[in-house]
């Protein structure tokens, strides 16, 4: 982590050393969600979520679009 910079997907707060960070992408069409790490932080299309708020409105978004697939499919 040191040496590298990372900005909140949806926010625009930077990441600090002592920030309670989350990291999710989308998989298949489920949403993953973790704590911060090493791995999935590098991930293709991860999304860096700077806190409980950022990932609460990053599940609504993600609650809306499957909603909205599901009822076009009808």
């Amino acid at each position: 982590m040191i040496g590298r910079r990372y900005r909140a997907t949806s926010a625009e707060r930077k990441k600090k050393q002592t920030n309670h960070w989350f990291v999710a992408y989308d998989q298949g069409g489920e949403l993953r969600v973790s704590g911060w790490n090493t791995r999935n932080r590098l991930r293709p299309g991860s999304k860096h979520l700077c806190g409980q708020t950022c990932l609460h409105k990053l599940v609504d978004d993600f609650m809306a679009k499957a909603l909205t697939a599901r009822v076009s499919r009808r």
